[in-house]
């Protein structure tokens, strides 16, 4: 899909979301925690083309070829408590397992805490990170990261 098609599908995104286009960047959580820490707004969406350095959790490594996989992270401020974020994940992961089933691709589950897999191959991986250090109202912000591959 061209940057084009990716700018023309996000002009329906719901406010405050919005989508920022990188060829290229070592992590779209890391550059996503950099914009952060320079103002940017809730709602951002960076889509990384390829990612040279991606990670999982406990730093598993996590390729994003150009071509061959969606990587983008999406800065958040949730209101709810801190303690209750590592849920996101799970719910990510469930809200994907929906949208496929709602486009007939069938035999999806969901692997505790943060993987989507089709017929037993994993195709998408879920990082919620804390921005430590981030200088925001009520929370420190998050990014929650979604990595998809064919």
């Amino acid at each position: 899909m061209s940057q084009e098609n990716f700018m023309r599908a996000a002009g329906g995104f719901p406010d405050p979301f919005r989508l920022l286009i990188r060829e290229s960047v070592q992590s779209t959580n890391d550059e996503v925690r950099s914009l952060a820490e320079m103002g940017a707004a809730e709602g951002l969406v960076l889509l990384a083309e390829k990612q040279t350095a991606g990670r999982g959790r406990r730093g598993a490594v996590w390729f994003s070829p150009a071509g061959e996989s969606l990587a983008f992270s999406i800065l958040l401020r949730p209101p709810e408590p801190k303690s209750l974020w590592p849920r996101l994940a799970l719910a990510t992961g469930l809200a994907l397992a929906e949208a496929f089933e709602s486009i007939q691709i069938h035999n999806v589950k969901v692997k505790w805490p943060n993987d989507v897999l089709i017929r037993g191959k994993k195709v998408a991986g879920v990082l919620v990170e804390n921005g430590k250090g981030f200088r925001h109202h009520r929370h420190r912000d998050q990014r929650h990261d979604l990595g998809f591959s064919r």
